[in-house]
């Protein structure tokens, strides 16, 4: 495939996620649900990552595993909204890992727009 279909069809593939967004983001489904069970545990999540990352690492082994189940509870949970799907997102790119090709730093920056985050 030649490097301007490449283009193309990258640049067709972020239109049209971006569309489907705003579509759904339109139909109220991405409503914000900040009472939501999986925006709850990325609150928890990132208080205690703040926590963590203040403590010693060597004194802070119940810290790390609280954050550890945190994580996994937010990675197994069945999102129930497009605002849920964005927080999944966010807490997957662990501030700024989702940054390897444009598609993935796109889905970031639309999660953020959708979930309001900075």
């Amino acid at each position: 495939m030649a490097d301007s279909q490449i283009n193309t069809r990258r640049q067709f593939v972020k239109v049209t996620a971006a569309a489907t967004l705003a579509a759904l983001a339109s139909a109220g489904h991405a409503a914000p649900t900040p009472d939501s069970d999986i925006a709850s545990m990325y609150r928890d999540y990132l208080a205690a990552r703040d926590a963590y990352n203040r403590l010693d690492p060597d004194d802070a082994e119940t810290e790390l595993e609280h954050l550890i189940h945190l994580s996994d509870r937010i990675t197994m949970a069945t999102p129930c909204s497009l605002h849920d799907y964005a927080v999944k997102i966010l807490h997957a790119d662990n501030d700024g890992d989702m940054n390897a090709n444009d598609e993935q730093i796109a889905l970031v920056a639309e999660a953020r727009r959708i979930v309001g985050a900075h």
